[in-house]
C-alpha cells in the first residue's frame, strides 16, 4: 500500500483485516450476532461455518454490546457499551488516515472503519463512521425540533413532469441521474427537493393560520452526477444532506423564519459543534431564489474560498467575488482571501416554487425558504480542518466516535481483570456515557499499542487498567487518565486516577 498522502487531506480512517472475513450482523445493527455459549473467538468461527485458525475465511475480529463483564455471560440486546474483540491493528500501518482521492487501496486488508468507496465519488460507511454520522445527525434534529421544525421523509425519485412544470429540469438535466420505468416515464434521483415540498404542501389544500411558519425537514441521499468527482466526501455523486424547507404567508414573515433557521445554524456549529466558521453572500445558482448564504469552515486544505473583510465582519463566496463584487465598502486592507470549505447554504425562494405548484393561502402564493446542511461533507471537512496530520483522527466532542475507552490489562495480569471490569461497570451506571464507552480487551495487543491506536481513533478520554493498577491492585487501585484534543495528535498523560474518583470524574466531563 502506498503511504504517501498528499496536500489533498479529506481524511477517512482505515481500520484493516482481512478481505475475507466473515462478520455475523446481529438485530441490534452493527452488534455482531453471539449466541450464548460463544465465549472466544473460536466460538465465533464456529458460527461462521469455520473453525480453522489458518484458514484465510477464519474470522479476525468481532463485537458485541454488553452490560456485564467480558468474561461472563452477556445480553446481546443491551447497549450500555462495546466491546471490540481481536480487533487486529498488527502494527501502526493498520492505522491510517488517507487521501481518499489520490489513492486506491491495492491492499487485500481492506475492512474499513470510517469509509471505503464502492467505486468513484460512491461511499460506505463502516461503525464508527457511522456512529459520528449518527451523532451529527441527533444534534442538528434536536435543534431543529426545539424552533418546531418537523421531520418528513420524502421519495428519493422525481419525476421529469414535475421538474419540467418548476422550469428546472432543463437547469439540472446535465447533473441529475435518469431513469425510465416499464411505461417509458422519465424520473431522476433528485439532487434536492423543492418540487417535491411544494407539490406536497399544495397538496394538502389551504391550512389554518396557526400552522404557519410550516417548517419541514428530512435527512436523507442526494445524488448528482458530477463532472469532476473527488476529495473523499466533499464532491461525490451521492451524498447526505439534511435539507429544511419553510412555508410563510408574508414576507416579512418568511424573512423572520429566515433569520430563526439561520440562528439554529450558528447554534449548531458554534454552541453544539464548537468551531468556527464564516456566514457570507452566496450565488443562488440553479436553486434560484432572491437570497442566499453560505457557511464555511475555515481550512488551510479547503477546497472553496472567499474574501472576508476583518472590518466589518462581512464576506462573499467565490463566485461573486469572480464576477467583479466585493463584500462591502471597507479598504482592500481590510478583505481577505480565506481557504475554507462550504458546509451549510441557505436561500430565500419567495414565491418562485409556491407559485407554479399552487402552495397558497387566502388567495395568495405562499413565501418559501430552503436551507441544507451537508453531512458527509461537513464530518469530512471537521476531520481535514480539525486532525493536524495523518496520524490521527479528530473531532468536535460531541461527535467523538466514544466519549471514553476503557484499555483492559493483558492476559499475564488477569488478577486486575475483575477490577476493570468493575471500573467498566461503574461508568456504565453514568447515563451520559449510555453506549459511548468504548472498551479494548484485544488481550494479545500490549497495552502501549492499543493506547495508541485507541487515541488516533480520536476518543476524547482513556482509561488504562494496565501496571500501575497492577502494581497498587492490593492497597488503593489506580488508573491511568490520558485524553485527546482537537488540532493535535498529541497523546496527553493527565495522571493517575484512584478507584473512588473515575467515577465522579468522568461524569463532571
Amino acid at each position: 500500500m502506498n503511504k504517501e498522502v498528499t496536500s489533498n487531506r479529506t481524511f477517512v480512517l482505515l481500520a484493516l483485516l482481512r478481505a475475507t472475513t466473515t462478520i455475523i450482523h446481529g438485530p441490534q445493527g452493527l452488534a455482531i450476532w453471539r449466541n450464548e455459549s460463544a465465549s472466544s473467538i473460536y466460538d465465533v468461527a464456529w458460527l461462521t461455518g469455520c473453525q480453522d485458525e489458518n484458514s484465510p475465511n477464519f474470522p479476525s475480529a468481532y463485537a458485541f454490546q454488553s452490560a456485564d463483564c467480558p468474561r461472563a455471560q452477556r445480553n446481546i440486546f443491551d447497549t450500555s457499551y462495546w466491546y471490540f474483540l481481536n480487533f487486529p491493528f498488527n502494527d501502526s500501518r493498520d492505522l491510517l488516515l488517507v487521501s481518499r482521492e489520490d489513492k486506491e487501496l491495492k491492499s487485500p486488508l481492506d475492512l474499513t472503519v470510517f469509509n471505503f468507496p464502492l467505486w468513484s465519488a460512491h461511499h460506505r460507511f463502516f461503525f464508527f463512521g457511522q456512529r459520528i454520522i449518527d451523532k451529527l445527525v441527533k444534534v442538528i434534529e434536536t435543534e431543529l425540533n426545539a424552533i418546531g421544525a418537523h421531520k418528513i421523509s420524502m421519495p428519493i425519485l422525481g419525476a421529469k413532469e414535475m421538474w419540467q412544470k418548476a422550469g428546472r429540469w432543463n437547469a439540472f438535466e446535465s447533473e441529475m441521474f435518469h431513469l425510465s420505468d416499464k411505461t417509458n416515464q422519465s424520473y431522476c434521483l433528485q439532487p434536492t427537493h423543492e418540487e417535491m415540498v411544494t407539490k406536497l404542501v399544495a397538496e394538502q389544500g389551504e391550512l389554518r393560520q396557526t400552522v404557519y411558519p410550516l417548517m419541514l425537514y428530512q435527512i436523507g441521499p442526494k445524488f448528482r452526477d458530477e463532472t469532476v468527482v473527488g476529495h473523499g466526501f466533499l464532491r461525490s455523486r451521492e451524498f447526505l444532506m439534511n435539507d429544511l424547507y419553510s412555508f410563510d404567508l408574508t414576507e416579512q414573515n418568511a424573512s423572520d423564519t429566515y433569520s430563526l433557521v439561520s440562528e439554529t445554524y450558528q447554534r449548531i456549529f458554534h454552541d453544539r459543534l464548537d468551531i468556527n466558521f464564516y456566514i457570507v453572500r452566496a450565488d443562488a445558482g440553479n436553486i434560484g431564489g432572491d437570497m442566499s448564504h453560505e457557511y464555511h469552515l475555515p481550512c488551510k486544505t479547503g477546497r472553496d474560498s472567499i474574501a472576508y473583510c476583518s472590518e466589518c465582519n462581512l464576506g462573499i463566496n467565490h463566485d461573486l467575488l469572480k464576477r467583479g463584487e466585493k463584500p462591502c465598502c471597507c479598504s482592500e486592507e481590510y478583505i481577505s482571501i480565506v481557504e475554507t470549505i462550504e458546509i451549510a447554504h441557505t436561500f430565500q425562494l419567495g414565491d418562485l416554487f409556491t407559485k407554479k405548484f399552487g402552495a397558497k393561502h387566502g388567495g395568495q402564493p405562499l413565501i418559501m425558504n430552503c436551507f441544507g446542511i451537508g453531512i458527509g461533507r461537513l464530518i469530512a471537512a471537521l476531520i481535514d480542518s480539525m486532525s493536524p496530520s495523518t496520524k490521527a483522527l479528530r473531532l468536535p466532542y460531541a461527535l467523538a466516535p466514544f466519549k471514553v475507552a476503557v484499555i483492559l490489562p493483558n492476559k499475564t495480569q488477569s488478577e486486575t481483570m475483575e477490577f476493570a471490569e468493575d471500573i467498566i461497570g461503574h461508568l456504565s451506571q453514568i447515563s451520559s456515557l449510555q453506549n459511548d464507552i468504548f472498551v479494548d480487551d484485544r488481550l494479545d495487543n500490549s497495552i502501549g499499542r492499543r493506547l495508541l491506536a485507541t487515541a488516533n481513533l480520536g476518543i476524547p478520554h482513556i482509561l488504562v487498567v494496565g501496571n500501575r493498577t497492577a502494581r497498587t491492585l492490593t492497597s488503593n487501585p489506580i488508573v491511568e487518565y490520558y485524553r485527546t484534543e482537537a488540532y493535535s495528535d498529541e497523546l496527553i498523560s493527565v495522571g493517575d486516577l484512584e478507584y473512588d474518583e473515575v467515577s465522579r470524574f468522568i461524569a463532571k466531563l
